[in-house]
């Protein structure tokens, strides 16, 4: 089968499961992409307890293994090691494109990914290019638990349809108000609790997105100096720690994260130098343009 009949069969099973939403679908445009964003949208509103038929999962694999290999693949070994480790490395773009033993997804407590249809987080993406296998699993382990995944969580899944074997889900701190040390610490925690669950199921690689940076409005560049010296202690404490990718969507990420290894960098050759006045734009909260970074 094509991926426009594809799509077309996935589209017609959802809304079978969901008839209230057959009047929305028809809003939708006839083309390809306008008829992908729509399978796309109906599959990040399923609840869980609306289950599509079970001939909907093969056909839905095929389309997603299909449109993962589209993507370009990258791979630990193919990025340039940073200035502070050879294990820890930095990469501009999508995490989608990461081949890794795990990456990490920004959750919310739910744990079942994002309801918004279409929606430019992190989270959503995530559920979209693995399928909906992924959410039906955190269903499982959510009703297993009985309660909401605490911030710091460190939860292992399969990665089903992403280049990824595996998906770590972590639930970042949501900042209201002035940033506090609690703050600070929470964001650690998400890091290191996602290593040790790496090494406990033996991963070798494992990518990280900048968590809570985007709806959860964490500073970007407050948010790299947690990561970053997080990730180094507990790669120094454990020598078995898998490798690490830090993965920067945003420019204003790119800097924040450029700044905070330079910075580090400088102090460990040069411990006694006084710190040096900050001027750059990842130490403001800003967006870029589209609202892209949202996708943390």
């Amino acid at each position: 089968m094509d991926r426009a009949s594809a799509v077309s069969t996935l589209i017609g099973m959802l809304l079978d499961a969901t008839p209230s939403l057959k009047g929305q679908a028809g809003q939708f445009g006839g083309s390809y992409e306008a008829q992908r964003m729509l399978l796309r949208g109906l599959m990040n509103m399923c609840q869980v307890r609306r289950r599509p038929p079970e001939e909907f999962f093969p056909l839905q694999d095929q389309l997603l293994a299909a449109e993962r290999d589209d993507r370009p693949t990258v791979t630990f070994g193919l990025l340039k090691p940073s200035i502070l480790s050879p294990k820890v490395r930095v990469y501009r773009g999508d995490i989608l494109n990461i081949k890794a033993d795990a990456i990490v997804n920004a959750a919310n407590s739910s744990l079942l990914g994002c309801f918004i249809a279409g929606h430019n987080c992190i989270d959503n993406c995530i559920h979209s290019a693995a399928g909906l296998e992924l959410r039906f699993e955190c269903a499982q382990i959510m009703d297993k638990a009985g309660h909401p995944a605490p911030v710091g969580c460190a939860v292992v899944t399969s990665g089903w349809n992403l280049k990824a074997s595996h998906v770590i889900h972590t639930v970042g701190p949501a900042i209201s108000g002035p940033l506090t040390s609690q703050d600070r610490a929470d964001l650690a925690s998400c890091y290191t609790n996602c290593l040790k669950a790496a090494r406990e199921h033996g991963f070798k690689s494992i990518a990280f997105p900048c968590i809570s940076t985007g709806a959860f409005s964490f500073p970007h560049t407050e948010a790299a100096s947690v990561a970053v010296p997080a990730v180094l202690s507990d790669l120094k404490a454990h020598p078995d720690d898998p490798e690490v990718i830090f993965v920067v969507f945003e420019q204003v990420d790119a800097e924040a994260y450029d700044y905070v290894m330079k910075d580090l960098r400088e102090k460990q050759l040069n411990p006694d130098n006084a710190p040096k006045e900050v001027r750059l734009s990842a130490l403001w909260n800003v967006k870029a343009p589209g609202g892209g970074a949202d996708r943390q």
